[in-house]
């Protein structure tokens, strides 16, 4: 699979509220002064948690458990922890969209996971040739580990 990296993405910096941001710090610095200068636990802040979960809730009816979240240091992380959860390290194969998140690629190449790429519409993956792709996949006697896309 080649790749055309698109990855250094940056905001305009102008475009950053910086001035609210540091009204808004102001306003909570001195309740948060023990939960920033401790760990936050294995599973991330539990208020953080517990915002997610309700937030979760208010967009998609949801509701999910804040034990059952996870906060992650960003994309990659959690993308990993999913890997190293899902794949055994022997003979792994991914389903995923033929042009996606060059750190997801590069991390499944260093895994040693074979990756099967499916092309895109506007629509996402192509699910004719998604299908096709697990059909032959089965007939091949490999079943992929998981199939990996971007819910945009």
């Amino acid at each position: 699979m080649d790749i055309i990296s698109f990855a250094t993405g940056n905001t305009n910096p102008e475009s950053f509220p910086t001035e609210a941001f540091g009204d808004a710090a102001k306003r909570v610095i001195s309740d948060l002064t023990v939960a920033l200068n401790t760990y936050p636990g294995n599973m991330g802040h539990p208020g953080l948690r517990e915002l997610m979960a309700q937030r979760e809730f208010d967009r998609e009816g949801v509701r999910v458990d804040p034990e059952h979240m996870l906060i992650t240091n960003g994309s990659m992380q959690s993308i990993m922890l999913a890997t190293e959860a899902l794949c055994t390290g022997t003979d792994d194969i991914v389903v995923l969209e033929e042009y996606c998140y060059v750190g997801t690629i590069s991390a499944y190449r260093t895994s040693g996971i074979e990756m099967v790429g499916i092309p895109l519409d506007e629509h996402g993956m192509k699910v004719d040739v998604l299908a096709g792709t697990l059909e032959r996949l089965a007939d091949e006697g490999r079943k992929p580990r998981f199939i990996y896309t971007l819910a945009t």
